[in-house]
């Protein structure tokens, strides 16, 4: 029954996505865990994105909120979808990306079990077509100093128990999503892997996602201005990572990732 399964609230924000999002709402109603709530932002789309979820607003589970104006990063309408969760759960999905049908039932089970503040899985990395192209695996825990030198959280997958953390919020800066990772396992506790595709994670061309050095700007910011690291350990830092993010994926033979 429904009572029986504690809540998870989703949080998806929204900026012209029209031609995917449709697919990413859908993908959260063909869970087979049934409690659950989606927040949809829309930060203030230009095109057709809103008239599409609107459409959903008839299912009680589903609501969507409208920013005024564009922010700029997916950190406020995160952010606000977050505000009104009331969820014991909270989960995140980008509004080009999709689920698995059994990624909250597998993930809910396995971070209850494992006590664990914080829970990711793998997946499927897709193109602007649908197809997939690689596939993400991650450990099955990871501390933060783990973390620190190789995020292996991808946001489509985070779900974190608001019963030992409380509400949290993304900071505004570059790559917010693994900021909050770091400030949430910087006070203890490690992330519970399941080492299991459940969600596929889109890379459109063009995306912020997609330019490597704007990434690794991102990733400069966060070891030398919010983890406080001097220039050397931050440029090694900065190193490690792309290292790591050169062999992130698995690939088909005939698989690439550009």
């Amino acid at each position: 029954m429904l009572e029986e399964k504690p809540l998870v609230s989703i949080i998806m924000p929204l900026h012209n996505a029209q031609a995917y999002v449709g697919q990413a709402v859908e993908s959260v109603i063909a869970q087979t865990y049934p409690a659950w709530e989606l927040i949809i932002v829309d930060d203030a789309s230009s095109d057709e994105s809103l008239a599409a979820v609107e459409e959903y607003e008839n299912n009680s589970r589903i609501s969507v909120i409208k920013l005024p104006e564009n922010s700029g990063s997916p950190a406020k309408p995160r952010n606000v979808g977050t505000e009104r969760a009331q969820g014991r759960f909270v989960a995140f999905i980008d509004a080009d990306d999709a689920w698995l049908p059994e990624k909250l039932e597998i993930q809910v089970e396995a971070l209850t079990e494992s006590g664990a503040p914080l829970g990711c899985c793998g997946y499927w990395v897709i193109n602007d077509a649908g197809n997939r192209i690689g596939k993400l695996s991650v450990p099955q825990q990871a501390s933060f100093s783990e973390l620190v030198r190789h995020n292996t959280i991808g946001c489509l997958t985070a779900i974190y128990d608001r019963a030992r953390l409380g509400k949290r919020y993304f900071p505004e800066c570059g790559h917010e999503d693994y900021a909050l990772w770091l400030d949430i396992l910087s006070e203890g506790g490690k992330v519970h892997g399941v080492d299991q595709p459940l969600a596929e994670y889109r890379v459109r061309s063009g995306s912020v996602s997609s330019n490597k050095w704007r990434t690794l700007t991102y990733f400069w910011h966060i070891y030398r201005h919010r983890l406080h690291y001097g220039r050397l350990k931050s440029v090694w830092r900065c190193l490690t990572y792309a290292m790591n993010a050169r062999n992130k994926y698995q690939h088909g033979e005939s698989e690439s990732l550009s």
